[in-house]
């Protein structure tokens, strides 16, 4: 929620962020991922390679809607680095789901 209240309060061309048309795109982007990925979600208790996949698009949701953030999304503090620790917990699992099917 702290996105969203840091671009509510800022303008371009004297327009709130929040109604530009390519910052609402940004949005639709990261809501079809992430619905998306909880549809790999449910299919994951079948099969590793869609948790995997499923955890490759929460990353990718994530890092669109930092990028909303400027530069404040890539600081080690707050939602950048939070992202970050996800994206690594994801690399784990899917080695360890790579080294479980025998996959180098």
């Amino acid at each position: 929620m702290p996105g969203l209240l840091h671009l509510r309060d800022r303008t371009s061309g004297g327009v709130a962020l929040l109604q530009q048309q390519a910052v609402k795109s940004t949005f639709a982007d990261a809501a079809l991922d992430l619905l998306l990925a909880r549809r790999q979600l449910d299919l994951a208790e079948l099969e590793d390679r869609a948790a995997v996949r499923a955890h490759a698009r929460l990353t990718r949701a994530g890092r669109t809607l930092l990028s909303l953030l400027g530069a404040g999304g890539y600081l080690l503090t707050g939602a950048g680095a939070d992202a970050h620790v996800s994206e690594m917990a994801a690399n784990v699992f899917a080695a360890g789901a790579a080294h479980a099917e025998g996959t180098p």
